[in-house]
């Protein structure tokens, strides 16, 4: 995200979470180290706290749920 345009960072922030998110539903990370990282992350690139936390819940909402299972690498 720290090489994000302005106007493009949300979307960065987003795509990041709901691609972290799997690795959380598989329970391989915890969801507040993934929020903790993704917040900061967020935030030093120029989106404001509450940008972040709504962004990240979303994303991570969806991502959990859709991934409660890993599928075999292909």
């Amino acid at each position: 995200m720290a090489t994000a345009q302005v106007g493009e960072r949300e979307a960065k922030l987003f795509r990041a979470a709901r691609a972290l998110g799997r690795f959380v539903a598989w329970g391989d990370l915890p969801r507040h180290v993934v929020e903790q990282a993704l917040q900061e992350g967020g935030e030093a690139a120029g989106l404001s706290a509450s940008e972040c936390r709504s962004t990240l819940r979303s994303a991570l909402d969806w991502s959990i749920a859709h991934n409660q299972s890993r599928r075999d690498a292909a």
